[in-house]
């Protein structure tokens, strides 16, 4: 997709509609990867907002039932990329991050994924959380419990770090 980039945009829809059916049978994280590359390429796009808030959705609800259930062959690859997803989202459609209905799912993996010790993980882990941090720095007032769950989030991987 990357190499095709603005030209696949006529097909993104049905591509969605094809990972939600084979994500539902084996959860691949190359999946996951694609719909990152997808939020990079056509997140500034208006008309594309609601197909790729629709997966957003879809994945982190996923995710979080992937990993309470230990569905993931390979967790610390899927969570790399799933971070990739969130860090992407943060970067080019933070909307879609502040107003998602699955914002506490995603900080839920966020804090199950703290202290994991897998350098790729934590790479993108805490490149997410430093543009969700920017995203809720520009007024906190209105969301003083996302601020709050952060710094319990900051709080414990120091204490994970120290141990």
């Amino acid at each position: 997709m990357r190499a095709i980039g603005i030209k696949f945009k006529p097909y993104l829809i049905e591509y969605f509609e094809y990972i939600y059916e084979i994500f539902k049978i084996n959860p691949f994280s190359e999946l996951l990867y694609s719909i990152e590359t997808s939020a990079s390429i056509f997140g500034k796009m208006n008309e594309m907002i609601q197909p790729l808030t629709e997966i957003y959705n879809f994945i982190s609800e996923a995710t979080l039932t992937c990993l309470n259930e230990n569905k993931l062959a390979d967790q610390n690859q899927f969570l790399e990329d799933f971070f990739g997803i969130l860090f992407r989202y943060a970067k080019y459609i933070p909307s879609v991050i502040l107003s998602s209905k699955t914002l506490q799912i995603n900080l839920e993996v966020t804090e199950k994924a703290i202290g994991l010790e897998q350098p790729n993980v934590e790479k993108t882990l805490f490149l997410f959380l430093e543009y969700f941090i920017k995203l809720c720095s520009y007024n906190p007032q209105n969301d003083v419990e996302k601020v709050r769950f952060l710094r319990g989030l900051f709080d414990l991987s120091i204490s994970l770090g120290s141990n």
